[in-house]
Parts: structure tokens; C-alpha cells; sequence
């Protein structure tokens, strides 16, 4: 599965976005013997994708594969073929605690931004049960760390994220809160140190955002 091909030009490359803990390596090493070696991007974690930007040795090859988020298709060619596997939140989220516990803390004696994160990560889950474990992660990094194929495939992971929505002083966002089982509005509701994070799909400026068991939505003079 050559980048190019005689007569028709660069093809588009291919993107495996590696959700950990998903049973996504059978496929990857499926995937790795369609390429020539050379045509295979080296890195497979986060913080390796993010040395090779820095070192501007990222683009140009024909198949991307390991853990980063959809805003590396993006930021390298958005013509690109981009695929993933996809597992049930909480058996997902689980097996990764269970893995981590299975083995040694990584990265010892090496630091950095990313790797002092996940060094952190591998050494709550050996401290701390699966519950409290969960509670932990949630209240350090909020909760969509426990699902974070959403944080993947919606925001993306690594530093070149796009930048979060800053609304400035005097500006007022307005919302109606939405059960989703029945579509009723509801009232009552009070949101209090809400960060959003809003991307516009449609081009039509309407989005909608799950908030606890409810859904925000924008509201009239929005």
C-alpha cells in the first residue's frame, strides 16, 4: 500500500488511532505488513509523535499508528483515512487499571511533560483500588479521563490541541438544560465552574454538550 501510485498520484495516508486497551494491536500488526517499512511512521505513543514534530521529522509517511488523538490526522493531513477500535467504557477503563497494576511504574529515571504524567497515572493505580482509583483520576483530571476515547476522538491528546473556548469578560452564554430520555426541558438546573469545550460540526452554530444526566444546549440569543 504504497503513498503513491503510478497514474493516480499520492494516496491519502492511513491513520490507526490506537485507543489504549481496546485489542487494537492484532490489527495494527495486520496493518504494518500492508507497508514498507520506511512508509511506517516509528512512533507509537503520545510523546514520541510530539518528539518527532519537534524535530519536524512527523509528516510525509504513509501510515501513522499508536496512542494519539484525532487532532494529529488533522494537524498533518486532513485528507487522511483515519480508523479506531472502540470498547465498552467501564470494561476498558478497568482492564487499563488492571494492566497498569500488572506492571512496573515505566519511565523510571526519565522526565518530561507527558511521561511525568503518565508516570503519575501507573503509579495511582499500584497505590489505589479500582473504585478509588477512579475517583482519583476524576478529580485530578475531570471526568472524561474515564472515558477517554471521547477525549480522543473528540478533542484529541498531546500539546497541539485545538484551543479551548474563551468567552472574555461580559460575554454571556446561554443555555437550556434538556433531559435526554425525554427531551423535556428542565428547570431548575444550576451549573456552577463549567469549562466548555464547544467545536461547530454543522456550520449551522448549533452543538450540544452532555452535562451529568443532562444535555446544554444553546438557547435563544446564544
Amino acid at each position: 500500500m504504497p503513498l503513491a501510485v503510478e497514474g493516480l498520484g499520492r494516496r491519502p495516508p492511513l491513520f490507526f488511532l490506537h485507543v489504549p486497551r481496546t485489542g487494537g494491536t492484532s490489527l495494527m500488526q495486520y496493518l504494518d505488513k500492508q507497508f514498507k517499512a520506511d512508509e511506517i511512521c516509528p512512533a507509537h505513543k503520545i510523546f514520541e509523535f510530539e518528539g518527532l514534530r519537534e524535530q519536524d521529522s512527523l509528516a510525509g509517511y504513509a501510515f501513522y499508528r499508536g496512542h494519539f488523538g484525532i487532532n494529529l490526522p488533522r494537524l498533518l493531513d486532513a485528507g487522511g483515512q483515519t480508523i479506531t477500535f472502540l470498547r465498552e467504557p467501564v470494561a476498558r477503563f478497568f482492564s487499563m487499571w488492571r494492566h497498569l497494576r500488572s506492571r512496573p511504574v515505566p519511565f523510571e529515571g526519565r522526565s518530561g511533560r507527558l511521561i511525568d504524567y503518565t508516570k503519575g497515572i501507573a503509579g495511582a493505580a499500584h497505590q489505589l483500588g479500582f473504585e478509588e482509583f477512579c475517583y482519583a483520576m476524576m478529580a485530578e483530571n475531570g471526568p472524561l479521563f474515564l472515558n477517554s476515547m471521547t477525549m480522543l476522538l473528540g478533542h484529541g491528546a498531546g500539546s497541539q490541541l485545538p484551543p479551548d473556548l474563551d468567552l472574555g469578560p461580559g460575554y454571556t452564554l446561554r443555555v437550556t438544560a434538556i433531559d435526554p430520555s425525554t427531551g423535556a426541558t428542565v428547570t431548575g438546573v444550576t451549573v456552577s465552574g463549567l469549562a466548555l469545550m464547544v467545536k461547530d460540526l454543522t456550520g449551522s452554530g448549533g452543538s450540544g454538550l452532555d452535562i451529568g444526566p443532562y444535555m446544554l444546549v444553546p438557547g435563544p440569543d446564544a
